[in-house]
């Protein structure tokens, strides 16, 4: 075999570099496990994690509890989250974000002699939560990364860095063995052998023009879990930020934020000057749950009523001086960044500013049983990558209380697994016909169409038809360009340069069949879920259907196509 590779062999590897995926390395690592931890960026702890504001929701008022912010998490995801790993998250949040002070990390308190909640620095109530819960860092996200990458390096864990996941390997019984990645780095392939394999890789930003999230959450883990033969849920369920920058074109899509980051007075007008929230939800107006108000700004702009920037406009020159004082603490490089983009006097609302909604997060994903394993034999998922925990709509605060939590229950999960595996039942020769397969079409070089064209056409097509606002003929149309850009233009793809490192066109290219494939689960499932409910909102079925309680589950069928089927919600055991 000529093409480049080298092998490994590790009980555990984690493939994904954000906080669940370190979360899940370190306990893994510390219960004895030997574990690898592979990630797509050169920083060692990153992913959505570092490009987060840092706010983590949990339960730290005596009158709160575990079981009124199960019930939040519920009735925010309209009643299809998974009750099982919703139970995990509620009841366990909050000591898991106080465990975070064994990861090198020091919570940001106003009083570091004394713990419990009136120690901590700053909590407000956000949009769906019963009672004050945010927990929010001055240092935001980066200061979680800095920690965990400091554990990851005390513990030794081996860091593949600037390398992906392009295929996972299973043996004859259908249990993982293995998992094939690519490093950019010097162009060659990792053949890793293994008894487990913990998918934390993220969500799936990349498939829309618009998004928060960094362009390395590709959405590829998706459909590496759907190749594998797993089942996945709830694709339709993608989640939009109402309010984001709208220019300049390196920041388009980056977060602001929320109304209820800024205070009782915000007011968010048309390009007309129309405060339009109270059609859209009449009870809470601009406080109203993310899936609405980011629907409501699309439905603006979309409607012609936008600036003529396409955007809406906030307004928040009523503020309270302790509002804008606890924006600034808590959102500093949001606040700069706003002061940057639209100049110091709209930065410090003394002007109103536009902003649009974009791409977020991603609700649906691999379907796991409570013990955080798939349908495959040694195929665990932790984080965004995973489903069944916020339902139809993440309450704001939740995806850090769900990784916190579940990364380290993950890895122990994935442990137990792996310590009562005697061996893995190995195929080399298996294994490196997988690269052979994957390499193929990456020797073809001259004229045809570029990897770099494929990818925004992708973009396009998910981006105009799989956004906030949806349509049976538009899903159709997404369905039909989606096999259309698989069998007509995949063939065509041609790497340009034949050089090995470093070359993104390489990349690329393997992870654009895989970026289809996920987009393709997104459309057969929205076209499927003919109501409306959360973040998936069909225009010709607005209503929500209390027969539509159920989960959209995507399998791979015997004869290798997709299969759509409706399943019951999981209650708890």
């Amino acid at each position: 075999m000529n093409i480049p590779h080298t092998q490994h062999a590790f009980d555990i590897v984690i493939l994904g570099g954000g906080a669940a995926g370190a979360l899940a390395a370190i306990q893994a690592k510390q219960l004895g496990a030997s574990a690898a931890f592979v990630t797509k960026e050169s920083a060692l702890v990153g992913g959505a994690t570092i490009m987060a504001g840092g706010g983590t929701c949990t339960t730290m008022s005596s009158e709160d509890s575990g079981e009124t912010y199960y019930n939040d998490i519920l009735k925010s995801g309209q009643w299809i989250n998974d009750r099982r790993l919703v139970r995990l998250v509620a009841d366990n949040a909050t000591q898991a974000l106080y465990n975070l002070e064994n990861c090198n990390f020091l919570l940001d308190r106003n009083d570091l002699k004394f713990n419990g909640p009136s120690s901590m620095r700053t909590f407000h109530q956000g949009e769906g939560h019963s009672y004050p819960r945010a927990y929010l860092d001055r240092r935001e996200a980066l200061g979680f990364c800095h920690g965990l990458s400091k554990m990851i390096m005390r513990h030794e864990i081996p860091r593949f860095t600037e390398t992906i996941a392009v295929k996972l390997l299973k043996d004859d019984a259908g249990k993982i063995c293995g998992v094939v990645c690519y490093s950019l780095i010097d162009g060659t392939y990792l053949i890793f052998k293994c008894k487990a394999v913990i998918l934390a890789t993220g969500g799936l930003g990349a498939l829309y023009e618009e998004t928060t999230n960094s362009n390395v959450l590709s959405g590829t883990g998706y459909a590496l879990a759907y190749e594998a033969g797993t089942e996945l849920q709830d694709m339709e369920m993608v989640q939009f930020m109402p309010l984001t920058l709208p220019y300049p074109r390196l920041r388009r899509g980056k977060i602001i934020g929320m109304c209820s980051l800024m205070g009782p007075d915000v007011k968010l007008l048309n390009g007309k000057g129309e405060r339009y929230m109270r059609k859209y939800d009449p009870e809470h107006g601009e406080f109203a749950t993310r899936d609405i108000a980011a629907r409501a700004n699309y439905m603006e702009i979309k409607a012609g009523r936008g600036t003529k920037n396409n955007a809406i406009i906030v307004d928040n020159r009523d503020f309270a001086p302790a509002s804008l004082k606890r924006w600034q603490d808590a959102n500093l490089f949001r606040w700069r960044q706003c002061c940057q983009t639209y100049g110091m006097k709209a930065g410090n609302w003394e002007e109103p500013f536009e902003a649009i909604p974009s791409q977020h997060f991603f609700m649906g994903g691999v379907r796991i049983d409570g013990d955080l394993q798939t349908r495959v034999p040694g195929l665990f998922a932790v984080g965004e990558v995973s489903g069944g925990i916020h339902g139809a709509n993440r309450l704001s605060g939740v995806a850090f209380a769900e990784v916190f939590t579940l990364g380290p229950i993950c890895g122990r999960f994935a442990y137990e697994y792996a310590e009562k595996m005697q061996d893995v039942s190995w195929n080399e020769e298996a294994a490196l016909q997988a690269v052979e397969e994957l390499e193929r079409p990456l020797s073809f070089h001259g004229e045809g169409v570029r990897p770099y064209q494929i990818k925004q056409k992708l973009q396009k097509i998910v981006s105009g038809k799989l956004g906030p606002v949806r349509n049976g003929a538009e899903l159709d149309e997404a369905i039909a360009a989606l096999e259309s850009l698989r069998r007509d233009t995949l063939p065509q793809m041609t790497v340009f340069d034949g050089d090995r490192r470093y070359n993104r066109e390489r990349l690329d290219a393997l992870e654009i069949p895989l970026m289809i494939e996920t987009a393709m689960m997104i459309a057969r499932s929205a076209a499927c879920r003919t109501e409306s409910r959360g973040s998936h909102y069909r225009e010709d079925y607005p209503e929500k259907d209390p027969a539509w309680v159920k989960n959209v589950v995507i399998r791979k069928d015997g004869n290798g196509a997709m299969a759509v089927d409706i399943a019951a919600v999981r209650e708890e055991e």
